[in-house]
Order: structure tokens, then C-alpha cells, then sequence
């Protein structure tokens, strides 16, 4: 009994079927003596990978501007707070600025350990969305 191959899925939110029609296209040319064509196509999915991200955050912006013009700020806050509420620090429950600082500290601790480069981006979304 021989089992049918499964189709990829996208593992992230901003692939398309043509990205992944590509990312299969691409496989073909894999191990063969065909890296000329094997860069084109990589070339073309990175490519195509930037414009659906780009996409997919022009659309949630979007999203969002619309529903604050229409004065829906506890929407607004609600989808924030889904997407960053697990990493939140500060100013919530149980996630006092004492931890992300312990935390922010072993972190470049580390990378100083590993001579790895650490980058830290801080958000106020309080500045973002004055009118929260």
C-alpha cells in the first residue's frame, strides 16, 4: 500500500499558494547541476516572500486605523493585547518590569557568552495609540 504525498501547507500567515508553487519549483532544481536556475527561482521566492509580508501588515494596519477612526479602541486593544499579551511586561498582572529586566539581562549575558550579536526592541504602544 503506498501512502499519497501530503501537500506542503504554509507554515506562516503571509505564504501563498504561489509562494509554495515556487518553493516546490525550486526543490526540482535542488541537487542538480542547475544552480543558475536554482538561484533565479530562490531570488524570485524571496522576493515574493517580502511582498505578502509587507502585505499582510499594510492590511492589519489597515484593520486597525479602521477601527479607531470608527472609535473602537477596546477592539483595538483587545487584538493587541492578543498578539503581545504573553510577552507583556509591565503594568499587567503578575509581569512586573523587575522580570523583563532579569530577563533582558541574562539574555545579553549570554550573547556577550556566545559573542553573538543581541537586538532589543522596546514598544510603547501607550505612544502608539494615544487615545487608549
Amino acid at each position: 500500500m503506498v501512502l499519497p504525498k501530503r501537500e506542503k501547507q504554509s507554515k506562516q500567515p503571509w505564504m501563498t499558494t504561489e509562494i509554495l508553487n515556487l518553493m516546490k519549483q525550486r526543490r526540482k532544481y535542488k541537487n542538480r547541476n542547475s544552480s543558475k536556475e536554482y538561484m533565479e527561482i530562490h531570488k524570485l521566492i524571496k522576493q515574493e516572500c517580502a511582498k505578502a509580508k509587507e502585505e499582510l501588515v499594510n492590511n492589519k494596519c489597515e484593520e486597525l486605523e479602521d477601527l479607531a477612526n470608527k472609535n473602537q479602541q477596546l477592539l483595538i486593544k483587545k487584538k493587541i493585547y492578543a498578539k503581545v499579551s504573553w510577552s507583556q511586561f509591565g503594568f499587567r498582572k503578575e509581569k512586573g518590569t523587575r522580570n523583563a529586566i532579569f530577563v533582558i539581562r541574562i539574555l545579553a549575558e549570554r550573547s556577550i557568552e556566545m559573542q553573538k550579536n543581541l537586538y532589543v526592541a522596546f514598544i510603547d504602544y501607550e505612544k502608539a495609540f494615544e487615545s487608549f
